[in-house]
């Protein structure tokens, strides 16, 4: 299910009137501009609000839509090389960055990937138009979730850096042409038969690591996984990626087929042309999201939306990069062999 959640007008404006000077922007400012901002929603959102967003620990929602969130007055000029002064977007930022501390999430950012800032700005990249990422524009960027090479669940001895929980779209800036989609798991999987759900459950696949890393082990495969497992709750969740995943078995490349098929009907497919101050936070593993290809116009007012990854639960020091950021994951594999082995 995905909630829908209209803020009042009223409260965004007394919101705004408290709205935290964002002085600091390395990732620990970023979190403390997100627990002020937090605070004042607690202060000052209803009670049905409340309860509508914090729903998304329900086991049956997996995604909330959240519209009517402020946006700054003067947004500058679209970052095409990725990068923004976020001072200059802070009540995008804030507000963002507040509803995850607001519902119970933790922010975090993975080594080699956003040069280590938690907030990625999805924005068409001058020299990446032909990238299948966040920073491409010009090929679709087919039904995924993130960071699938990773560990979808930290079920060892030892702590293990995992895949991304949620994932959270805030719109800055609209192109009305271009809609982020999203596509629910179990509605893929109602179209498949059991046969090929239970290949996807085999471990007989390969993952590459996502175009977003840069630095690292940025060309990391990991190989004799599972496409799809299941939770704690009994739910189905995935690694899939279309661009990324890959068999050396027709039985797998068969299931893989099927399963972009099913993905890819128009059914299944939730559009949202987002406007300036909506936001998408959904359950990363149990909701595949993507984006047509699209010919950016490099004219400063292309489509700009700020990404932000959460875990359920404060991750541990020990999978810290350093311990001076709780925000910045070590994904340097080689560190986790052993957990990967069982993960």
């Amino acid at each position: 299910m995905i909630e829908e959640v209209s803020i009042h007008p009223d409260d965004i404006a007394r919101i705004c009137r408290e709205y935290p000077e964002l002085i600091k922007t390395d990732n620990n400012g970023l979190r403390e501009i997100g627990s002020s901002v937090s605070k004042a929603f607690r202060d000052i959102f209803s009670s049905q609000t409340t309860s509508q967003i914090l729903g998304f620990w329900r086991p049956d929602t997996v995604a909330l839509h959240v519209s009517g969130l402020s946006i700054d007055e003067h947004i500058p000029n679209t970052p095409y090389d990725g990068k923004a002064d976020l001072s200059k977007i802070a009540q995008c930022v804030g507000n963002s960055i507040g509803l995850h501390d607001f519902i119970g999430l933790h922010p975090v950012v993975y080594y080699g990937e956003n040069d280590g800032q938690l907030v990625r700005n999805v924005v068409p990249h001058r020299g990446a138009t032909d990238d299948v990422s966040s920073h491409g524009s010009k090929k679709t960027f087919g039904p995924h979730v993130d960071n699938p090479d990773l560990p979808l669940f930290n079920n060892y001895v030892r702590p293990s850096v995992i895949s991304p929980d949620t994932l959270s779209l805030y719109c800055v800036r609209q192109d009305p042409s271009v809609s982020t989609d999203l596509v629910l798991l179990d509605d893929v999987l109602s179209l498949l038969d059991n046969h090929t759900v239970e290949v996807l459950m085999m471990p007989i696949f390969k993952i590459k690591r996502p175009d977003s890393f840069t630095t690292g082990n940025k060309n990391n495969v990991i190989e004799q996984k599972p496409i799809l497992e299941k939770d704690n709750y009994g739910n189905y969740v995935s690694r899939f990626d279309a661009h990324r995943v890959f068999s050396d078995y027709d039985v797998g490349n068969s299931a893989i087929e099927a399963f972009t098929r099913a993905s890819l009907c128009d059914d299944v497919i939730n559009n949202f042309y987002m406007k300036p101050g909506e936001l998408l936070l959904f359950k990363n593993k149990r909701v595949l999201h993507s984006r047509k290809g699209f010919t950016p116009r490099f004219d400063g007012k292309d489509r700009w939306l700020i990404r932000v990854f959460g875990l359920y639960k404060q991750p541990d020091e020990s999978v810290l990069l350093c311990n001076n950021d709780t925000a910045h994951l070590n994904t340097d594999l080689s560190a986790f062999t052993e957990q990967l082995a069982y993960g």
